[in-house]
């Protein structure tokens, strides 16, 4: 750019400062000495030489200094000082929120004067005896009176209809200035923009910016007008702020790659060890019980449902029709705060049904422990142990048989099971939630069991000892997720959950991307409730006891939260900043993130296909079903991970499911292959 900027005269003759210099030197010195009314005095000379005359009284105890929409009162009263300023007038509506403003001012922007209401009027108040009345003291007394009072006059004037006590004096520019700035704005204006527009086309953001800055200072020189003075002066502030920031998130954008690779860097560490137990779960076989010379042992099947009349009957039937003495398997549901008939499904069905009406304790946990206080307080608390359902659930005939012979082996006291789908085909989300739990028991639990610790219990389809109900009183778990502080409480104990492969549960998964997102989000919420209850335990245990189930159940969930939701912020922030000053960087930022979702695809689709593979044979659905859930498992896994933070900041309430799907083990079969 070759063109020099114009330049304009100020509309003001001249714009020579009156302040005088060496009066405020001679204030400062006079009030060394002692002569503390001198030194006063010879401060108003300095902010301006003709202020006592123009502005004082005779005697020189009393000035009334206009400054903008306010008037400043200056008093002097034997050996006291008081500053006084009128600022607004209570409006007859919205006075509460406008002294709630007044207050955080006096709190925070005010440090020596003060705000006071007095009859319906604001007023800014000083009060301080001479002899203490530093120069630099009243100088920023009044400094802070006029800068705080321009600042937020309109605004209190425009947001609660406050009147002004005093109405500012203004005169205007003839036609002649007027038209003579006009056509000094316009021509500035467009040199600016000609100018901003060469920089941006080389680049050079930092130039621009300058430019802008440089035009607004000009002219704020050649308007002069006092009204818009401190305004303009806040426009050019904020575009060297804007500079300075557009500078930093530049360099911020260059980080990002490095930060994304540490990220990436961190998740290998933590979950390195999962690399071990998925090649344990795919090299060495899973030993199958030899139930045939197993006690059978008596078990209460407990189903807690809300308004599941729908599904309940199915499972129910599938109890009923298990390979296992049936004098030994007794079933109950408790009907939770229901509006349907599914207590009358369920007995009809041949369950045994408690109804239970509680609408500030909401939640399966809660319908856990008001059932086997009631079975207790009955003198029906007879079993060894205790089968906990969904009401959606479907059992494999061979179910109680499979978890009883790994029950009896006597060193676990709870057992979870092999989780699967009654409706994996019926979309990418049903099929996600599928592919998650399968892994889940494939990759992780599998290999838990063969290597001797503990399992982690999954929501639905799990066994625990009596034992352990008469321990708790019933059922003391309470949180979001009561099946991870139900497993985090008996690994603290020191008790181990095993696993049965071979004991089959299906469930309903759901479908809809929004009932989806806020189950998830709640299991997340859940998952922090647990660690905010048990991480410090979990930790000492793991640190001071070397235990490993607890160590696993810290890695398996808290560093992905952590990790995940910083990844997914710090990302989101750093594009859109990005996106906003239009930065050359943007690139690089951009090759960053896709290059770490493409890798989160791939460790996705992997996972994910050796799951699908090697359960094949269970996974009820077509081979083209099972083809594209494994192909938009990723998709799943990061609405997973936008729920993470949005679990994170916000408030979260269980809800009920609707389920709907009602198949019989027939049913599911027809499914296997198309």
């Amino acid at each position: 750019m070759k063109q020099t900027l114009s330049f304009h005269s100020p509309i003001i003759a001249s714009t020579q400062s009156k302040v005088d210099v060496e009066a405020f030197e001679k204030s400062t010195d006079a009030f060394e000495k002692g002569e503390h009314l001198q030194s006063f005095y010879l401060l108003l000379d300095y902010i301006d030489p003709e202020l006592r005359s123009k502005f004082g009284n005779a005697e020189g105890t009393e000035f009334a200094v206009p400054h903008g929409s306010i008037m400043v009162y200056l008093r002097l009263e034997g050996d006291q000082l008081n500053i006084t300023a009128p600022f607004l007038l209570l409006p007859e509506k919205g006075r509460i929120p406008l002294l709630r403003q007044v207050a955080a001012l006096n709190l925070t922007e005010l440090t020596l004067a003060c705000i006071s209401l007095q009859n319906d009027k604001l007023f800014f108040d000083f009060h301080c005896p001479v002899a203490l009345c530093n120069p630099y003291k009243i100088y920023y007394v009044l400094e802070e009176i006029c800068r705080i009072g321009d600042k937020y006059d309109d605004e209190f004037v425009t947001k609660f209809k406050a009147e002004r006590i005093y109405e500012p004096k203004i005169t205007p520019y003839d036609n002649e200035t007027v038209d003579k700035v006009y056509e000094a704005l316009q021509q500035s204006c467009k040199e600016c923009m000609d100018a901003v527009k060469y920089f941006e086309t080389e680049r050079k953001y930092g130039y621009a910016w300058n430019i802008l800055s440089s035009t607004l200072l000009k002219i704020c020189y050649f308007v002069f007008c006092e009204k818009d003075h401190a305004k303009i002066r806040n426009i050019i502030n904020l575009s060297n702020i804007s500079s300075i920031t557009k500078r930093y998130i530049m360099k911020t954008l260059q980080m990002i790659h490095y930060f994304n690779f540490v990220i990436a860097t961190v998740f290998v560490v933590f979950y390195f060890y999962q690399i071990g137990y998925l090649l344990l779960g795919l090299l060495m076989k899973h030993r199958k019980n030899k139930t045939g010379s197993h006690q059978f042992h008596r078990y209460a099947a407990v189903i807690s449902a809300r308004n599941e009349a729908n599904v309940i009957g199915g499972l129910i039937a599938s109890l009923k029709a298990q390979n296992y003495p049936s004098d030994l398997l007794d079933i109950y549901v408790i009907a939770d705060n229901c509006t349907d008939n599914t207590a009358q499904v369920a007995a009809q069905a041949g369950a045994r049904v408690y109804r239970r009406y509680n609408h500030q304790q909401v939640g399966k946990g809660y319908a856990l422990d008001y059932l086997f206080k009631c079975l207790s307080a009955s003198g029906k608390d007879v079993y060894d142990g205790y089968f906990v359902f969904d009401a959606d659930n479907y059992v494999d005939p061979d179910f109680v048989k499979e978890m009883n012979a790994t029950f009896d082996s006597g060193h676990f006291a709870a057992i979870t099971s092999y989780r699967n789908s009654k409706n994996f085909g019926d979309n990418w989300i049903s099929a996600g939630y599928s592919i998650f739990f399968l892994r889940e028991a494939t990759q992780l639990n599998r290999a838990r069991m063969m290597f001797g610790t503990s399992s982690c219990v999954s929501g639905t389809g799990f066994l625990f000892s009596s034992e352990i109900a008469r321990e708790n009183g019933g059922w003391k778990h309470f949180l979001l997720t009561e099946d991870f502080e139900f497993t985090v409480d008996r690994i603290l104990k020191d008790d181990t959950v095993g696993y049965c492969e071979n004991a089959i549960i299906y469930d309903e998964q759901p479908t809809r991307l929004g009932q989806s997102f806020m189950q998830r989000a709640r299991w997340i919420k859940g998952y922090l409730q647990g660690f905010s209850r048990y991480g410090f335990k979990m930790l000492k245990k793991t640190v001071v006891d070397g235990s490993f189930a607890c160590f696993d159940m810290i890695m398996n969930n808290i560093p992905c939260l952590v990790l995940t939701c910083a990844s997914i912020v710090f990302n989101a922030i750093m594009v859109a900043a990005g996106v906003v000053t239009r930065t050359p960087d943007m690139g690089v930022c951009v090759l960053s993130v896709c290059s770490g979702i493409f890798g989160s695809i791939l460790t996705l689709w992997f996972v994910g296909g050796i799951t699908c593979i090697t359960q094949r044979k269970r996974i009820r659905a077509s081979t083209k079903a099972i083809f594209f859930g494994w192909l938009l498992f990723p998709l799943f896994i990061f609405t997973y991970a936008i729920a993470m933070v949005y679990a994170v900041f916000t408030n979260i309430e269980w809800k009920p499911i609707q389920h709907k799907v009602a198949l019989s083990v027939e049913d599911l079969n027809d499914t296997t292959k198309k």
